[in-house]
């Protein structure tokens, strides 16, 4: 998978809560959290791609939803409220 298969798998299963990577003397050093409990990942190479495949490869994930699960979150019902209902103190 690219590494773009694999961000997009895993903001598909709901996992996707931190990604991050940074340069070091040796390379570069990722980090992978699952959002799905206190589980993560690492990897660290020269190629700062390689790096994050490592990171999001090595992580246990919740399964892949089979079809489309993620559901719009409907707007909240705006409140309108005015000057004289307020309390200012």
């Amino acid at each position: 998978m690219s590494l773009e298969e694999l961000i997009a798998d895993a903001a598909r299963r709901g996992e996707l809560n931190h990604l991050s990577i940074i340069g070091t003397e040796h390379g570069f050093h990722a980090v992978f959290r699952v959002a799905s409990g206190a589980g993560h990942s690492s990897g660290a190479s020269k190629d700062p791609v390689e790096a994050l495949r490592a990171a999001l490869t090595g992580a246990k994930m919740a399964r892949a939803p089979r079809g489309p699960t993620m559901k719009p979150t409907p707007e909240p019902d705006p409140v309108s409220t005015t000057d004289d209902e307020m309390d200012f103190g």
